[in-house]
């Protein structure tokens, strides 16, 4: 009887470790693409219970949604940034009535869902709660208010206001907050930068399914905290909520995002708001080998998409190898032929390119020490349309357009017309299917992201790869035809402070800006006080350039 008693609490034991400590190798992942529920009020101050009852429009969106996704086995959901309340405020105090203090979990354990109804944790309490039902992480994004008085660089109201992410784990319980770091233009009026008043936040969490990373929209073009979650921290997958305009032909939401997964070797939960009277559309679930789901749907009105799909809890990451640029692919002198070369801008960089016209070639383009190759293959049938022009494109050098950071791009795209002006500018078809085609260039960096984008802003599903040797390989070219393919590369070893938007003092809108007499009608518009409506606010003012992460 002894033994059988022994043999039952190895065997009960055995299966506690089993369910409890060893990591599943799979875990399903959920993202939300939001047609966000707009308050009406944002250019002045409301009421705490108004603000309540405009954020219970998404909120209760939220929570059918987290049911769906529990019920549809998810382990991790995470909804969008300014998913709750909006953007569009003009002042501090505007947003104010939105905002909870939100506890640090490092400091303190915390379960919302435990304490009673209480306004002044209201949202904290209902996205807890949501967690703790349906058994499941819940990512989302609020406003976070931390008193300061007495403190230095403490603003006149007394009060630090960010831009957070908050993580509950299946119990409920909160388990990360992080402040936004990198903020987009407007949200200075109403937020603080946390390395300004604090300290930057490197903010990951623990589950049994990997090591998660956050960040927010803007923050995935700069070093810190994005690439540092990767290399320092050592995470598996980054979860992404975003308010995220898009801009063809480098910057589309899912574009990016996919390539930032496969360039960085991790997983990518990215939950954009659903607008595309704005171009705001793009989710994806992806992972280091490419997309395994995502939507795109620029169709009015907006409607919200749930996204669930299963990822390796440790993905292949590939070392970063020091950047050596094999014999097969130097560029030789003889290769590159400068009167070919004529420029054309892209993104408010002026790039050299060259024209590709043949079905069958090796093309390359220079750009101070970055040179690009492309080798490819154009399907005889049909061969390249008669009306469409393709170039590749090299831009090395420091991007000066509403902000300052250093970009090493390849690029192979399909140009708006038949003019060279109109390569690097915003075309959403094409018709040329390419059967093959190797990217490579001679970056310094080795932070680059491999991106490829289909015709009506497709992704390429596992179609290519993107190699040790950083290259962009399509062995069998892609199933529809092409309207990018880059090597993006991002420099951070050359931005020092003083070119660096973000401490210099120079408005840095890179991956979400608008065009700069749009930002001034929109400025107006707000500061004024006018209460006008997204719909409105587009059908009267013009976007002609750039991109908006919120």
């Amino acid at each position: 009887m002894a033994i059988l008693k022994l043999f039952y609490v190895c065997f009960i034991g055995i299966v506690y470790y089993t369910r409890h400590c060893v990591a599943k190798k799979q875990f399903r992942g959920a993202v939300y693409a939001h047609a966000l529920v707009l308050p009406d009020f944002r250019n002045q101050t409301v009421s705490r219970q108004y603000a309540l009852d405009s954020m219970q429009k998404n909120m209760i969106i939220f929570e059918e949604q987290t049911k769906i996704a529990k019920l549809k086995g998810a382990d991790i959901i995470v909804f969008p940034e300014d998913g709750l309340y909006g953007f569009g405020y003009a002042s501090r105090e505007a947003l104010y009535p939105y905002l909870e203090m939100i506890p640090d979990p490092k400091k303190t354990s915390w379960n919302p869902c435990m304490e009673g109804p209480a306004e002044d944790i209201m949202v904290q309490r209902n996205l807890s709660c949501m967690a703790r039902n349906n058994n499941i992480y819940v990512v989302a994004n609020m406003g976070d208010a931390q008193d300061c008085k007495g403190k230095p660089k403490c603003p006149p109201d007394g009060r630090w206001q960010f831009n957070t992410d908050v993580v509950f784990d299946s119990n409920g319980t909160l388990v990360a907050r992080y402040h936004k770091e990198n903020l987009f233009l407007f949200e200075t009026r109403a937020f603080d930068t946390p390395s300004k008043v604090e300290k930057i936040d490197f903010i990951t969490f623990d589950t049994m399914f990997g090591r998660f990373g956050v960040f927010t929209c803007f923050d995935v073009l700069f070093k810190e905290p994005a690439i540092s979650l990767v290399e320092k921290y050592d995470v598996d997958t980054i979860v992404f909520p975003t308010a995220w305009m898009n801009m063809l032909p480098l910057f589309s939401a899912v574009e990016f995002h996919s390539a930032w997964a496969m360039g960085m070797g991790v997983n990518y939960l990215a939950a954009n708001i659903q607008l595309p009277q704005i171009r705001m559309t793009g989710s994806g679930v992806y992972s280091a080998t490419g997309a395994r789901d995502y939507m795109f749907n620029e169709s009015v009105p907006a409607t919200g998409q749930l996204l669930i799909t299963d990822l390796d809890v440790n993905p292949k990451r590939k070392p970063f190898k020091e950047v050596k640029n094999s014999p097969s692919n130097e560029i030789k002198s003889s290769e590159y032929k400068s009167s070919e070369v004529f420029k054309s801008q892209l993104f408010g960089d002026m790039f050299n390119f060259k024209q590709i016209s043949k079905e069958e070639e090796i093309n390359t383009v220079c750009h101070n020490k970055l040179c690009c190759k492309a080798k490819y293959y154009i399907s005889a049938n049909p061969s390249m349309a008669s009306d469409e022009l393709y170039a590749l494109g090299a831009f090395d050098g420091l991007h000066t357009l509403e902000g300052q950071y250093y970009l090493q791009i390849c690029v192979l795209l399909k140009c708006a017309n038949l003019s060279h002006s109109s390569c690097g500018q915003p075309t959403t078809q094409a018709n040329t299917k390419f059967t093959n085609l190797t990217l490579t260039g001679t970056h310094s960096t080795q932070y680059i992201f491999p991106e490829v984008l289909l015709t009506n802003n497709q992704l390429s599903m596992n179609e290519f790869e993107f190699t040790p040797e950083k290259e962009l390989l399509a062995r069998s070219g892609f199933s529809q035809p092409l309207l990018t393919a880059a090597l993006f590369g991002r420099d951070y070893d050359r931005d020092t402070e003083d070119n660096n938007p973000l401490t210099s003092g120079t408005t840095n809108c890179a991956f979400g800006c608008m065009s700069f007499g749009f930002l001034v009608v929109l400025t107006t518009f707000v500061v004024i006080g006018l209460n006008i409506g997204i719909e409105s606010l587009v059908n009267n003012a013009t976007i002609t350039d750039n991109i908006v992460c919120k």
